[in-house]
């Protein structure tokens, strides 16, 4: 009985996996519009953000913001003299995945700050559920390792061919590149994700089917969370967002400027890549690996 309330007790955090540019600022948005549900935006950019005094998704210094200066400024978490994100990067979890905990000295020290954000974040917004759209891979795995909070992991796939334009064109990310990163961030996420939680343990959302049909993707994601709310109704996003990073901070558009009604009909751009990018798509096996991350009931167009 004891230990059924200590599970309980610990924070319950919906994690976003994939490559930046996903989508993962919108799905944190609208997930935030959902009774019982607070977003962070990507909290593993909370230390930088603390450092460079940048500005929330409320449009305050995070030093002035209410919400963060509660969570973290007005507490002793810099004692920890740790960051909130591991060392361990991403590849080198792959090959020591099982003695990383052995490997890393700030095993601990960084299990334990994330923790206490988590709780704090919990306390100040009073929300069964915190979503952090890091798609920090590491993060991840040693927070599920320490057993300090209940993941929900959600690995948020964008179709490759539209992750190509949308790279071009928000960050001048050539065709390679944008290949390269999309393939290797989905790829370990997948298999991270297979070899901790297996295949049920966690969720994948198709970002394109996400866009055109919201309600029912987060009605999906709040019944595999176990979530104990009212079910979705609303595609817009009206409540106030304290996140970091993400969309829409980098390109100083508040967060609720991002619509899925904006979105819905330019998601899809698969026929606005170039002849070149599409061999180079092809060369890299971009086909190939778009079949084998997207949902098996996802249909392609050609």
């Amino acid at each position: 009985m004891d230990k059924d309330i200590s599970i309980r007790n610990r924070p319950h955090i919906i994690f976003v996996l994939g490559a930046g540019g996903s989508g993962s600022s919108l799905l944190a948005a609208l997930l935030h519009q959902q009774n019982g549900i607070f977003s962070v935006g990507e909290l593993s950019a909370l230390d930088v953000y603390i450092a460079l005094d940048r500005k929330c998704s409320c449009g305050e210094p995070i030093s002035e913001c209410s919400f963060w200066k509660k969570v973290y400024l007005d507490s002793n978490l810099q004692a920890y003299g740790a960051p909130l994100t591991p060392s361990f990067g991403e590849s080198q979890l792959l090959i020591y995945r099982r003695s990383v905990l052995r490997k890393d000295p700030l095993f601990l020290p960084v299990s334990r700050k994330n923790l206490d954000v988590y709780n704090q974040i919990h306390e100040v917004s009073g929300q069964q559920a915190i979503v952090d759209a890091s798609k920090d891979l590491a993060r991840f795995y040693y927070l599920l390792r320490s057993g300090s909070a209940r993941i929900t992991p959600i690995h948020l796939v964008r179709d490759g061919r539209s992750y190509i334009v949308s790279m071009r064109e928000r960050q001048k990310m050539g065709p390679v590149r944008a290949t390269v990163r999309w393939a290797r961030k989905n790829l370990l996420a997948r298999i991270i994700l297979r070899k901790t939680v297996g295949r049920n343990g966690y969720l994948l959302i198709d970002f394109n089917e996400f866009v055109l049909n919201a309600e029912s993707k987060i009605n999906e994601i709040v019944e595999h969370a176990g979530l104990n709310v009212s079910e979705y109704s609303e595609t817009e996003i009206t409540i106030p967002h304290h996140g970091l990073a993400g969309t829409g901070v980098r390109e100083g558009v508040l967060i609720n400027n991002l619509q899925p009604k904006t979105l819905d009909k330019t998601v899809i751009k698969n026929k606005r890549l170039s002849l070149y990018e599409r061999i180079i798509f092809f060369m890299l096996g971009g086909y190939l690996l778009n079949r084998f991350f997207q949902p098996k009931n996802i249909s392609r167009d050609k």
